[in-house]
């Protein structure tokens, strides 16, 4: 039997080795960052993200190992404790804790999330000193199959439900972050999200997979689509290891409560929140605080001495939107004031919105239309020509 005219034996031995290949890229690839996240970066979020890094990529090992049949080679490695199919999702989802709630503290709720990932170790360390016999003949029996379908499919549920609560969390902080950022560059964790759904589609995938294995079939183009998982997670630890290395901590408060929303108040209650509205306003003014592209809502609460929720509220009900759109708003007002002052176009537009307070380009470009209607180049024109015509 032929395989476009490759000798089935042949091409078999072909694949196992570009199979082996791309696990040992992977698996050298994630150690290396989950070694550098351990060491060379301080937080406790760096930790976390080492730890997934780590649990994530020693499955190209396993990889390995299946892929090169060393288990039948080599039965003492059977059971090797590096099986982590209930550890790396929890990890995530304590990285993303710790990254953005900066009242994150590792108690009980945190803990049990990582108990299954524990018991997994214990099981499989006390499996692993099992006789090398002992353990090959386990293994290749009906019993020992079907606990081990049963652990990976129990894995992989498990790893796709937390993957949901990463989703989920993330969905609510998304909506609440214009509450506390002027800026939201760095903060909107799209790169997390994008990640988790990849990890949820081949979680998906493989669940689908094992399921049909069980009832003797499987799925369509399945070796294609293994080959391609692969790929797509030694690019997916890349990709990983570039977006944390740049992810600064973002430790929010505002952003994972609900949003500030508009209730009937009392005279009283009203008038308090107008009377700290207008010291805020006073403060803006005086100060200029929105000129710095970090200003965090925490920085006004220091200024006017304020609870955190009560000044968001003031905003919210005061000027009727969030901190993101009324910081941004002074911004605009100042671009607008510095392209009327730049007469003669010395300074480039960019460099004014960046000396108004944005820090960047795409996201001034978008804010502008949308509040001018007009782009900022169309704006200057019009500013220019206006000021050429009134001398």
């Amino acid at each position: 039997m032929r395989t476009s005219g490759i000798p089935v034996f042949e091409y078999m031995e072909v694949l196992r080795f570009i199979s082996g290949s791309i696990s040992l890229i992977g698996f050298g690839q994630g150690i290396l960052l989950a070694f550098i996240f351990f060491f060379a970066k301080k937080t406790r979020a760096d930790k976390f993200m080492a730890g997934f890094i780590f649990t994530y990529s020693i499955e190209f090992f396993n990889n390995y190992l299946r892929s090169t049949e060393s288990f039948a080679d080599f039965p003492e490695l059977l059971y090797l404790p590096i099986n982590f199919f209930y550890a790396y999702m929890p990890l995530l989802y304590l990285y993303q804790s710790a990254l953005i709630d900066k009242r994150f503290d590792m108690g009980l709720r945190h803990w049990t999330i990582l108990l299954p990932a524990i018991l997994e170790l214990y099981i499989f360390s006390i499996l692993f000193l099992y006789h090398p016999d002992e353990k090959m003949h386990w293994h290749n029996s009906d019993w020992g199959q079907r606990w081990f379908w049963y652990y990976r499919a129990g894995g992989m549920f498990f790893s796709l439900g937390i993957a949901l609560m990463v989703l989920f969390k993330l969905k609510k902080y998304h909506e609440n972050v214009v509450h506390e950022f002027s800026s939201l560059n760095g903060v909107l964790l799209n790169w997390l999200k994008l990640m988790t759904v990849m990890i949820s589609i081949l979680l998906t995938a493989w669940i689908v997979q094992l399921i049909l294995e069980n009832q003797g079939s499987s799925l369509p183009g399945i070796g294609t689509f293994y080959w391609f998982g692969q790929m797509v997670n030694v690019g997916m630890i890349f990709w990983i290891g570039y977006y944390g290395m740049r992810q600064p901590i973002i430790l929010s408060h505002v952003a994972l409560n609900p949003t500030p929303v508009k209730t009937h108040l009392d005279k009283e209650e009203q008038l308090k929140l107008e009377h700290l509205y207008q010291t805020i306003l006073q403060y803006i003014n005086n100060e200029k605080p929105y000129l710095d592209p970090t200003l965090r809502l925490s920085d006004l609460v220091e200024a006017v001495e304020a609870p955190e929720l009560v000044v968001s509220r003031a905003i919210n009900e005061c000027a009727g939107v969030n901190f993101y759109n009324f910081i941004n708003n002074f911004r605009l007002e100042e671009f607008k004031r510095l392209v009327k002052k730049d007469k003669r176009a010395v300074y480039s537009l960019l460099g004014l919105a960046y000396e108004a307070g944005f820090n960047s380009k795409s996201t001034f470009n978008a804010y502008f239309k949308k509040k001018e209607g007009i782009t900022p180049s169309q704006f200057a024109v019009k500013a220019r020509n206006a000021v050429e015509d009134g001398s």
